[in-house]
This record gives C-alpha cells, structure tokens and sequence, in this order.
C-alpha cells in the first residue's frame, strides 16, 4: 500500500480534492485487493492447521452445543418456534 502512494491516480485524487479515507477505500483498495485474495489463499491452510494443533492440545475452539442440536435450533427458527420434538 505504500507504493501505492505515489503513483499518478492518487495524486489525481488528491488535487482533486477527495479526503483520504475516500482515496484508500475508493482508488488504493481495489488495486490492492487482489494481492490479499492471493496472501489469504497461500495462508488459509496454515491457519487450519494452527487450530488443529491447538485444538489438538486442548486449547482450540469449544463449541457450546453439538453441530445437529444447532442446526435443529436454526431450522425451528425457520420455522417460526418450536414445532415439537423430532
């Protein structure tokens, strides 16, 4: 983002007078997007694996119910409340 800075759309934005939150969201951050895209692809199977092995040793993410009760319970709200038992 920092090279981004001096090239010539940001200088043209900036004469003409736009505020620099509008110049990062509005001409930087969509020609920088891409680059994310790609370093958050190459990073996603690391994180994977940094909660497994975290969860391995008993300090990863605990999930307060089982995986069939919440999607009964988002299915109930579906439907308006409870419709009785399955």
């Amino acid at each position: 983002l920092l090279a981004l800075r001096e090239e010539e759309f940001v200088l043209a934005a900036r004469l003409s007078g736009c505020s620099h939150t509008r110049i990062v969201l509005r001409h930087m951050l969509p020609s920088f997007m891409s680059y994310m895209i790609v370093d958050l692809t190459i990073s996603f199977p690391y994180i994977i694996m940094a909660e497994t092995a975290l969860s391995f040793l008993g300090l990863g993410m605990r999930e307060p119910i089982g995986y069939q009760a919440a999607r009964r319970i988002d299915f109930e709200k579906l439907l308006g409340g409870t419709r009785g038992h399955y």
